[in-house]
């Protein structure tokens, strides 16, 4: 009887040994390091994989806000060429009334002087001058046609001076609107060179993201892989801890707990913002059919009585500096403090929503980069 006994309580501690170094298998701590490694070296490459997408578009976001400035000064040269043509326009109408004048002045004296040529009789005006009555009556006829005359030469030095005048404003005006045109030529040839410049960067971008992509993939795959050789590492030590226990004592207890978090930046801001999700970029765009950055953060923060500048240029003096830790609805900016190239409203754990760029929607996305300054307006 003790000898059965004894044999049954040697076989259960072998069995629990060899439990114990199954479940404790060193191969799995190392495979998990091995992992670990090739998932660092994924963020790495991850990190440089978003880094050169998130340049590219701000490269992007830079020649949309160019495009924009650029259409923008097209569209108000083309009003001002409107307006110069319709001055032209009214100041030939001038020049036509003064050549009429004129031809009517003239009309007239010609008229006059026939009517002084030729008397009732027929005679000429040197018939009329000799038959006059006497030297005073001669002398008074010669001074009326004198007058008449020189009145009539007046009259039209004075309408041609008008008629130079008005010719001098003319020419004047299709010289503003000679260089207006220029200056429209010049925008149009650097709006054809911006565009040509976002159409050979759409390529990159493309392959960025692709790359970026393919590295979170990556990311992904190797963290999962960590995650569930570190649960079974877990289990596995777990299962040999409690075997080890069971071997020691028949009666165990089990010791559970837990926590959990969550992020609740729900101010009306973000909440109003949030019902714009999926709307497409749209350059110069400042309704719901479609917003570029500014347009998006200003139309958001009017909706609740904020009122911001139309641009980043604007909107970044708008408010006042953080200096601090940002909090959501805190406005972010990219580029050069002295002319952003993008905004957007910050949402909290590192993210923001925005109207990232042409070809995107509105969404919440990852703070890239370092933006270079922030403003609260609330």
């Amino acid at each position: 009887m003790h000898k059965k006994a004894l044999a049954a309580i040697m076989t259960i501690s072998l069995v629990l040994t060899t439990s114990v170094q199954v479940l404790a298998d060193p191969s799995i701590d190392g495979d998990l390091n091995t992992y670990k490694n090739q998932y660092s070296q994924s963020q790495s490459n991850l990190s440089a994989a978003q880094k050169k997408y998130n340049d590219l578009n701000a490269q992007v976001q830079v020649l949309d806000e160019k495009i924009s400035d650029n259409m923008n000064d097209i569209d108000n040269t083309n009003k001002k060429i409107d307006e110069v043509q319709a001055n032209i326009d009214a100041t030939q109408d001038s020049i036509n009334k003064a050549q009429a004048d004129i031809k009517e002045q003239q009309d007239k004296y010609n008229k006059m002087m026939k009517s002084m040529y030729t008397n009732e009789s027929g005679k000429g005006y040197l018939g009329i001058l000799l038959d006059s009555k006497g030297l005073s009556d001669f002398i008074s006829k010669v001074d009326i046609i004198k007058k008449v005359t020189e009145y009539d030469n007046e009259i039209i030095s004075t309408l041609n001076q008008r008629k130079a005048e008005v010719q001098s404003k003319e020419d004047s005006l299709a010289k503003d609107k000679l260089n207006l045109s220029a200056l429209k030529d010049d925008s149009e040839k650097k709006l054809a060179d911006l565009n040509k410049q976002k159409t050979d960067i759409a390529p990159l971008v493309a392959q960025a993201k692709a790359e970026q992509d393919a590295a979170i993939a990556s990311s992904s795959s190797l963290k999962a892989q960590v995650d569930a050789l570190n649960k079974k590492s877990e289990e596995m030590k777990a299962a040999a801890q409690a075997a080890a226990q069971t071997a020691a004592a028949p009666v165990g207890s089990v010791n559970r707990g837990g926590g959990s978090g969550a992020y609740t930046g729900s101010n009306a801001v973000i909440s109003y913002a949030s019902q714009f999700i999926g709307l497409m970029y749209k350059w110069g765009g400042t309704t719901p059919a479609g917003f570029d950055c500014s347009g998006f953060v200003q139309y958001v923060y009017g909706h609740n009585g904020v009122s911001l500048g139309r641009t980043t240029y604007d909107q970044i003096k708008d408010g006042t500096p953080v200096t601090g830790a940002l909090q959501p609805g805190d406005l972010v900016f990219f580029g050069d403090p002295s002319s952003p190239h993008h905004v957007g409203i910050y949402v909290g754990n590192g993210q923001m929503i925005d109207s990232p760029e042409t070809g995107q929607a509105i969404g919440i996305h990852t703070l890239y980069g370092d933006y270079s300054a922030a403003r609260r307006v609330r």
